[in-house]
């Protein structure tokens, strides 16, 4: 069956995964000092334990349902084809010795401190190798088990030996997941409001106080209220303008101006603990969904024979009732066709962003408010009724 366009990836990330492929959930790690003709055939991992029913869906997998939303971890990679691999451009002339030559140049020359952007640039088959490869941030479990055992039992900016995947040798690194923020804008793209900005810029340098700047001449009214404070960043594969400054910024440091639609921006990275909370980057939200599952897809009695229109017609029902003020997670256990979805009364848990197994209708979720119930949406499997929870 085929996926329509609303169930998915959102379009950015979705090509850079597709050019990940099988990377991401399968790979396989030769010893290091092991030529790759003599380098031991790709294994299969050992079978996984049976995952419990109520922890089972369609929507997403991993699923996460402790108190708060589980830690991130953030890595970039760079990924190096040979001739002849599924994907590779006409221009890709490597032999897979050559390659694993390369691969191994690239892990000696990170570990000596070159620069990753400059060999992203050079060396990478990535999409994103001219925004320094970040694969994004990710709970565990979201990954391969491979890429996963690396990612959570690396040290920040550790970098890994080699994995072989299906499109290429990949060289890894565990870089920072956050970053803090003050802003200043100096409305107007003129000349004149430029010097404005690198006069301010200026200041800053020889030792007056940025967030002091930001509250006096910033002609962002929101963020000038706060002394500047703009965000806490969670870093992810596509980061521009005020936001990849902060993540290429050391603790303290100022950007050169940046340019936006608004005028000229200079950027100040803080540190976390130094800005509120509540200025985190929303990537989590907890949600609530009933799926009426209808017959094109096998999941059983009920739905077998149940048409679209009848479980359009049950969705609405359910909607009625929740609205009136009965328990969702009852009605859940007693509808739910998601898998364990009666076992868990409908709760999905907690939902990244960007998480690279869920399926694309669950992106309104974002736009909701918590609390809030959204119309029954139509999905290959059926219609779904959704409550954000938090």
């Amino acid at each position: 069956m085929g996926t329509p366009d609303h169930l998915a990836l959102k379009p950015r990330l979705a090509r850079l995964l597709l050019a990940l492929g099988p990377a991401l959930f399968a790979v396989a790690a030769p010893a290091a000092a092991q030529q790759p003709d003599s380098a031991p055939a790709q294994q299969p991992d050992s079978a996984p334990a049976p995952v419990p029913r109520g922890l089972r869906s369609i929507f997403l997998t991993p699923m996460y349902h402790d108190e708060l939303p589980p830690p991130v971890r953030t890595l970039r990679a760079i990924q190096i084809n040979w001739k002849g691999l599924e994907m590779a451009t006409a221009d890709v002339t490597l032999t897979r010795d050559e390659a694993w030559q390369l691969a191994l140049e690239v892990v000696a020359r990170l570990r000596a401190g070159i620069s990753f952007d400059e060999l992203s640039r050079n060396h990478s088959s990535l999409p994103n190798r001219h925004l320094g490869g970040v694969l994004g941030s990710f709970a565990q479990g979201m990954l391969g088990p491979k890429i996963d055992g690396f990612l959570f039992g690396a040290e920040l900016d550790a970098v890994s030996e080699p994995l072989e995947t299906p499109r290429g040798w990949l060289v890894l690194q565990r870089v920072g997941s956050y970053a803090a923020a003050r802003t200043l804008l100096v409305s107007g793209n003129t000349p004149e409001s430029l010097q404005r900005c690198l006069d301010l810029a200026a200041r800053v340098r020889a030792g007056e106080d940025f967030a002091r700047l930001c509250r006096e001449h910033s002609a962002d009214d929101l963020t000038r209220a706060r002394d500047g404070a703009l965000a806490i960043f969670e870093r992810g594969p596509s980061d521009q303008l005020l936001k990849a400054a902060a993540f290429n910024l050391p603790i303290g440091g100022l950007s050169q101006p940046i340019e936006t639609p608004l005028g000229w921006h200079l950027v100040q990275r803080v540190p976390v603990d130094s800005l509120d909370p509540a200025l985190a980057e929303p990537v989590w939200v907890r949600a609530r969904a009933i799926l009426i599952a209808q017959k094109v897809v096998p999941l059983g009695a009920p739905s077998a024979e149940r048409s679209s229109e009848r479980a359009l017609e049950i969705a609405m029902k359910l909607q009625e009732r929740v609205l009136g003020g009965e328990d969702m997670a009852e009605l859940a256990r007693e509808y739910c066709d998601d898998f364990g979805g009666r076992e868990r009364a409908g709760d999905l848990g907690w939902i990244h962003r960007r998480h690279p197994n869920k399926l694309h209708f669950l992106d309104s979720l974002y736009t909701a408010m918590p609390g809030e119930l959204l119309e029954p949406f139509e999905t290959s499997a059926g219609w779904v009724l959704m409550r954000r929870e938090l």
